[in-house]
């Protein structure tokens, strides 16, 4: 049956920033009846091998009904324990747990674990995104970096500071400090001059206050036989289907360009060519490309021009990838509720969409969703995860010609491209879910459905509901999360947040 009362135990952060003096959290309980309880908190580590080794000293807790409790854990104590009980090596990349085991004045018993607390020594979780793995001589390169607070969310105004170095004939190097905005992230451009042949970017977000976190990426220069090469410009800004975008196309080289005339291009979204054309190139070559929901959630543009190289022709190719935002409100919409069915409850469903989708319900007690940042549904890990198996991890260019066309899923036919490797095939393990949390997957169509979903574990106190719809014409939506609390034996509908 339900539990005679409720415990929960809530840290002040959901990660173990090592450089604090000490880590605290509330333990709270719950009853619908009048009762002293008392009991004792335990904090420990549990290894990578998944052994929990509790750590020396007991918390005696006692309180009464409706009333929260603080422990504190002291970071001396931490290295002490660690110290007696085998060492740093034995605790290397384990995580920090925290037991309650709370009894009232009936003998009713309770026991609570709230586990994988990860040790930081930064407040931050730094990367690149947006950035080219290879950069074009001679022309503007821009890099974007996101960063995030262990828990997934933006970590707005952070000072990062920024070094470029680039090596060539000469090492150029540069910096600067700037914030993230109000998404967590820091775009920049810097131009690269045309010996350069590596590019070295440091990142380091945070101060001393807050511990740092740093970041390293080398990009390498886009091999061309005849070194002449071509670069797609586009505006790093959010689009919406129904904008315009203005792109730029340049030719560059140190040796003679008037024999080139034409450029071709492609705009490609959700494995299909959405539009082939040949523009004249002038001294500013440029098209405009209105966004359309089938480029939703990104497109790749492909741009080529042919040279004749001393009586042999060489194809000169770049690409770049453009990400586009959703209005999934207005064609994807779910309204839910959890109702009770036997010893738990059942979640009932009302999805609407204006055309038939697959839908992926995840039902998650929110206090394990901070522990498990990295399987939460969200729209920018479903775009990232479709990104790196659809089109490879490339935002865009390539290592050669070759690779610009093979990251863009594109296989040219013709006798001046060398031939393409086999694919390789790879399996890997997929965990969609973790313990403690349910996943059903659903089809609609058009219209509104009805669904009524069975769960095989006992509900928490509260169940955070994420809804995610693949549609066949607008792509992927993820619906407004549901939040449902426990109160007086049956849920409520008491919150909604939006992504």
């Amino acid at each position: 049956g339900l539990p005679k009362f409720d415990v929960r135990i809530i840290p002040d952060h959901w990660h173990y920033l090592v450089t604090n003096a000490s880590f605290s959290v509330t333990i709270q309980v719950r009853a619908k009846s009048h009762c002293d309880f008392h009991g004792n908190a335990t904090f420990g580590i549990t290894t990578v091998l998944g052994h929990r080794v509790p750590l020396s000293n007991l918390h005696p807790i006692s309180c009464s009904q409706n009333r929260d409790f603080r422990v504190t854990l002291e970071t001396i104590d931490l290295i002490n324990n660690i110290s007696q009980k085998g060492g740093m090596d034995k605790f290397k990349n384990g995580m920090l747990y925290i037991q309650a085991e709370i009894s009232d004045k009936n003998g009713n018993r309770e026991i609570t674990l709230l586990d994988n607390i990860p040790f930081q020594d930064s407040s931050y979780s730094i990367s690149f995104v947006a950035t080219k793995p290879y950069f074009t001589p001679g022309t503007d390169f821009y890099s974007l970096i996101s960063v995030t607070y262990p828990n997934g969310s933006a970590a707005v105004d952070v000072p990062i500071n920024v070094s470029v170095r680039i090596k060539g004939e000469n090492i150029l190097t540069s910096s600067a400090a700037q914030l993230t905005d109000q998404i967590g992230e820091l775009g920049f451009k810097f131009m690269v001059p045309w010996n350069a042949e590596t590019i070295e970017i440091t990142a380091i977000a945070g101060d001393e206050n807050t511990g740092s976190e740093k970041i390293v990426k080398v990009v390498r220069k886009h091999h061309s036989a005849s070194r002449r090469y071509l670069h797609i410009s586009v505006p790093h800004v959010l689009l919406y289907p129904g904008y315009i975008i203005t792109v730029n196309l340049t030719a560059i080289s140190q040796y003679d360009l008037r024999d080139v005339h034409y450029f071709d291009y492609m705009v490609l979204g959700k494995g299909k060519v959405l539009d082939l054309r040949r523009v004249e190139r002038v001294p500013e070559t440029t098209f405009d490309i209105q966004i359309t929901w089938d480029m939703i959630p990104y497109f790749r543009i492909v741009a080529y021009y042919v040279v004749d190289d001393k009586g042999k022709e060489e194809i000169v190719v770049d690409s770049q990838w453009v990400e586009v935002e959703s209005l999934c409100d207005e064609k994807f919409q779910v309204n839910s509720a959890l109702l009770p069915h036997q010893e738990g409850y059942g979640l009932e469903l009302s999805i609407w969409s204006d055309n038939p989708a697959e839908v992926f319900v995840h039902a998650v007690d929110p206090r394990l969703k901070r522990l498990h940042t990295q399987d939460i549904i969200t729209m920018r890990k479903v775009f990232e995860d479709l990104h790196s198996y659809e089109i490879d991890t490339s935002y865009g260019s390539g290592k050669d010609v070759l690779g610009v066309f093979s990251h863009s899923r594109l296989q040219p036919l013709s006798n001046l491209m060398p031939p393409l490797p086999e694919p390789a095939v790879h399996a890997d393990l997929i965990h969609p879910i973790f313990n403690d949390s349910s996943m059903w997957t659903l089809s609609t169509v058009r219209g509104t459905n009805s669904f009524r979903l069975r769960s095989d574990i006992r509900p928490p106190r509260t169940w955070e509901i994420h809804v995610l719809g693949l549609l066949e014409e607008h792509g992927l939506c993820l619906a407004k999360d549901k939040l449902f609390s426990l109160d007086r034996g049956h849920f409520d509908d008491s919150t909604e947040s939006k992504k």
